[in-house]
């Protein structure tokens, strides 16, 4: 039986945690292959509402390919298009900052080993801004019965403001910390 999912039922995704949203995506593209969303276009519609930027990457296609998903909100979250998305992974890590290329690297070493989700923390260049901004990503890969990486479904979101705060949060702490001791 088809399950009937309204606009009503799908929600506010922007209040759920990374896992909560990604179980969520799961359960849209479920509904989606089963027909209860109208096609993809409403599947669509959701992602590219989200404040994250959500993708999906099929590795067992061609290079040129691969990109089955990604939301229209790259260009808002990283001043990039679709297409430079698409383009791949090199130019993607060249606009990465410098420090955090190494880490970045260890971190999808890890995940390739480990087979399981992971979450990334980098700096990324939005060129429209001229400026780094903190990104989290999180990573979920899937792999075939005979261990192979098939695809990857992916969130990453700007945490720029939070990493901001946070910093400001730590100075007023010290500050505070300092005319207590004097």
């Amino acid at each position: 039986m088809k399950q009937e999912t309204t606009k009503k039922d799908l929600g506010d995704y922007s209040k759920l945690s990374k896992g909560e949203l990604l179980n969520e995506i799961a359960k849209l593209q479920a509904v989606a292959q089963e027909g209860g969303l109208s096609g993809n276009s409403s599947l669509e519609r959701v992602l590219n509402s989200l404040d994250e930027v959500v993708y999906h990457i099929d590795l067992t296609k061609p290079e040129n390919e691969r990109m089955r998903f990604v939301g229209s909100n790259i260009e808002k979250v990283f001043g990039i298009t679709r297409e430079e998305f698409a383009t791949g992974r090199n130019m993607f890590m060249n606009n990465c900052h410098p420090e955090d290329i190494i880490s970045i690297k260890e971190k999808a070493e890890a995940l390739r080993k480990t087979k399981q989700p992971g979450t990334f923390l980098y700096r990324y260049y939005k060129k429209p801004t001229a400026n780094f901004i903190w990104i989290e990503e999180r990573v979920v890969p899937t792999y075939d019965a005979n261990g192979n990486q098939t695809e990857v479904i992916g969130v990453a979101r700007d945490i720029t403001e939070q990493v901001s705060n946070r910093a400001q949060l730590l100075q007023s702490e010290e500050r505070f910390r300092q005319l207590a001791l004097n």
